[in-house]
C-alpha cells in the first residue's frame, strides 16, 4: 500500500465531488477557512487492519540466478477507514455539511471515482451513515457533519529471501498382496503452476 498515493487519491476526490477545500486531520488549516460560506472538509484515516489471514508467496529473486533463490512475499487485504468531516456556516439546503457528505457518498459508487480508487489499489468496501455534529462556535451555530468510508486495500510485503531444493529423489519398496516385491519404476515430476 502506498499511503502517500492513497491519500493523494482521496483527498482530490473529495475535494472534486464536494468543491470544499479539504485538510487531512494532521495539518493545520489556514486561520479564517470559515470566511467564506463553503466551509471546509477535514479527512483522516484510521490505522489500517488485517481482513483475515495473509498468504505467502514466493517468486524467483531478481538478480540471483535461475531458479536458486526465491524471495518470500506476504500478501493479505487490509481495510481502513476514511473518516470524512464537513463543516460550514452555510445552512442552507445545498450548503449544508450533511449535503456535502451525501454528494460525496453518492459520487464514491460513480465508475469514474472508483477506477481513480482502484488504480491507487483501493477498493470500496461501504459506507456508513451521515452523522449530525452542529455545534455552536461563538456566536454562530456550525453545520457540522461526519462519514465514515470503509476501503480495503491488497498489501504485499517482502520477507526474505530463501534458497530450495532443485530435486528431490524418492525411493520406495513396493510389495504384492502376498508381500513378494514388485518391481516398478515410478517417475515423479515437479511440474510448474500456471
Amino acid at each position: 500500500m502506498h499511503w502517500d498515493l492513497i491519500q493523494t487519491a482521496l483527498g482530490e476526490a473529495f475535494k472534486n465531488t464536494t468543491g470544499l477545500p479539504v485538510f487531512w486531520l494532521d495539518e493545520k488549516p489556514e486561520m479564517g477557512i470559515f470566511n467564506n460560506a463553503c466551509g471546509r472538509g477535514t479527512l483522516s484515516i484510521t490505522v489500517p487492519a488485517a481482513l483475515g489471514v495473509d498468504d505467502i508467496r514466493y517468486t524467483e529473486t531478481a538478480g540471483a540466478p535461475a531458479g536458486k533463490e526465491l524471495t518470500r512475499h506476504i500478501c493479505g487485504n487490509r481495510t481502513f477507514t476514511l473518516n470524512a468531516k464537513v463543516d460550514t456556516f452555510d445552512h442552507s439546503e445545498a450548503r449544508a455539511a450533511w449535503y456535502y457528505l451525501e454528494r460525496f457518498r453518492t459520487l464514491l459508487f460513480s465508475s469514474g471515482l472508483r477506477e481513480k480508487l482502484r488504480a491507487v489499489g483501493v477498493s470500496l468496501a461501504r459506507t456508513g451513515p451521515i452523522v449530525s455534529l452542529n455545534r455552536a462556535l461563538g456566536s454562530r451555530i456550525v453545520s457540522s457533519a461526519a462519514l465514515d468510508v470503509v476501503m480495503s486495500a491488497a498489501v504485499t510485503l517482502e520477507d526474505c529471501k530463501e534458497t530450495y531444493i532443485e530435486k528431490v529423489l524418492v525411493s520406495s519398496n513396493i510389495l504384492d498382496a502376498e508381500g513378494n516385491p514388485i518391481s516398478a519404476t515410478i517417475q515423479l515430476q515437479n511440474e510448474e503452476m500456471p
